[in-house]
């Protein structure tokens, strides 16, 4: 690549481009000059960068792309066609559906590969490949495919690869698709920060039961593409569920909450979903129809901890004190995943509050212990992971153990935080400038 781009290239921008073009040298010349022309691909200071995505619906592209499969039969192309929109797909269904001798051609002109993870799939050589396919295949066309290839095949949703691929081209082809489906491809596109198909994905859920959970991938994926006026948009939509259950409005509000403060939005506006709960508590007889104080009580703890959210927010962590210790003392009467969500949030918030108190070492094994705490997977979606390792990061750096900021920071802070990238090494409760407008010193806090 460095003869193409006639400079210094970093090796994550020449890897991405080889990766992208599957080896293939005139894939990756016309890759690279496509990216240059759509100014994915800039020099910088006699660097060049890759700042975005290479367009693959381009004419140049399409064309290279087209030549290249000119030298397969009508069977292999239609073979090809359904593979790129299936991938990755069981060897065993497209033989059947497609032909051994279509499928055959296909291997034989490494157009296609196994798709590994020991399953026998297979798949595109390249990415390219079935990006522009799926882009010149006439949506007449694909939906025959997609009703032919679907008759016959379960959507394995265990296989991140396979739901991704089949809600997506489903959407494309206007096909019908469960919300449970698209909510648990929206939750998956979010994480490996395919923030676009998360969108479209999160957008498309119409049943009001998995509206916050939408709302929230929502906010992310506005999040992570810059577009923070959005996020808050999304979180500002009205989301009752009559037939959620107490136990699940009482956690969605607190997730809700946690996102808010992770997308910088105002104390007052997580104080208000503290409000929300209040007045929805006074009406319910106690959680999941049980008139007990436990139940009752879960809705209070509720509110405190969000309140705590606000506190964090506004930096005022000399209040935050006795009802972090009442929160951490109740967590345990209250039942299912609220007792970890909780606890967790609340070790967090006060290894916040002492790290920034000049007590860094105590709050680093308060936040290894949130940390270690087993959240639902679907707690993922609402910044969990990283509330608790932006806190951990900071508690690294105050006491100078730099080998624990590095994992840290690259989202490895317990076993489902691994699976996320870092969004950012400064925690969202650390704004730019204090309430006032004077700016905040260099250091978040002086231990």
């Amino acid at each position: 690549m460095r003869g193409i781009a006639r400079g210094i290239v970093l090796n994550s921008t020449s890897h991405g481009f080889w990766t992208e073009a599957g080896g293939n040298t005139l894939l990756l010349k016309t890759l690279v000059r496509e990216a240059e022309s759509s100014g994915t691909l800039v020099q910088r200071h006699g660097v060049w960068l890759k700042t975005a995505a290479t367009p693959v619906h381009t004419v140049k592209l399409e064309a290279v792309v087209k030549l290249q499969l000119m030298r397969i039969s009508a069977a292999g192309r239609e073979a090809l066609n359904l593979i790129a929109l299936a991938e990755p797909v069981d060897e065993t269904l497209i033989n059947v559906v497609a032909g051994e001798a279509a499928v055959q051609e296909l291997l034989d002109q490494h157009l296609i590969k196994p798709g590994g993870n020991g399953l026998p799939n297979l798949r595109l050589v390249n990415p390219v490949y079935g990006e522009v396919l799926r882009s010149i295949v006439p949506a007449a066309q694909s939906l025959q495919l997609h009703r032919q290839l679907i008759s016959r095949m379960d959507v394995l949703e265990d296989n991140p690869d396979s739901l991704l691929r089949m809600v997506t081209w489903s959407l494309d082809c206007g096909a019908d698709v469960p919300d449970r489906l698209l909510i648990r491809a929206a939750v998956l596109s979010a994480r490996l920060l395919q923030s676009e198909t998360a969108l479209r994905m999160a957008s498309a859920v119409r049943d009001v039961q998995w509206q916050s959970i939408a709302q929230a991938v929502l906010a992310r994926s506005y999040f992570n593409l810059g577009r923070r006026d959005e996020a808050a948009a999304a979180l500002a939509q009205e989301t009752v569920d009559g037939d959620a259950g107490p136990s699940q409005v009482v956690s969605s509000s607190v997730l809700r909450a946690a996102t808010r403060a992770a997308v910088g939005q105002s104390a007052s506006l997580i104080r208000a979903e503290a409000e929300i709960l209040r007045e929805w508590g006074e009406q319910q007889p106690g959680l999941d129809g049980q008139r007990t104080p436990a139940a009752q009580a879960a809705v209070t703890l509720a509110a405190t901890v969000i309140g705590l959210l606000a506190g964090s927010v506004d930096g005022d962590y000399k209040r935050m004190g006795p009802e972090l210790e009442r929160v951490l003392l109740q967590s345990g009467t209250v039942e299912g995943s609220l007792a970890p969500l909780f606890r967790g949030l609340a070790l967090a918030l006060k290894a916040e509050m002492m790290c920034a108190l000049g007590r860094g070492r105590q709050a680093r094994l308060l936040v290894l212990e949130a940390a270690a705490l087993a959240q639902p997977q679907e707690n993922d979606v609402f910044f969990i992971p990283e509330f608790i390792s932006a806190r951990l990061v900071i508690c690294a750096l105050a006491v100078g153990d730099w080998p624990t900021h590095k994992i840290s920071s690259t989202g490895t802070t317990n076993r489902r935080a691994s699976r996320w990238r870092p969004m950012a090494a400064r925690p969202t409760w650390w704004p730019d400038t204090l309430p006032s407008g004077r700016e905040k010193p260099a250091t978040p806090c002086p231990c």
